[in-house]
């Protein structure tokens, strides 16, 4: 990202759309799906693992799929597989 100064400038990026990825933070948020409590290894509910497994899975492919090909997939409907 570079900042251009000044009443005309703004933010513009430095770096290719094809090269970022759509998610690139922690997403685990430790809360439980199943009760307003935290869930974790010392206290798991019963979906934990089966959660963990699905980010997982949805970690790769956000991982896999980049602003460019997220802005292209807008509006064209995607097959399920």
């Amino acid at each position: 990202m570079r900042s251009d100064p000044g009443p005309n400038g703004g933010y513009s990026l430095t770096v290719d759309l094809d090269e970022v990825s759509v998610i690139e933070a922690p997403t685990d948020s430790g809360q439980c799906v199943l009760a307003n409590r935290s869930c974790d290894e010392a206290g798991p509910c019963a979906l934990r693992v089966p959660c963990l497994r699905g980010q997982i899975q949805l970690l790769q492919e956000l991982s896999a799929t980049s602003v460019a090909d997220a802005a292209l997939l807008d509006n064209v409907e995607v097959a399920r597989s």
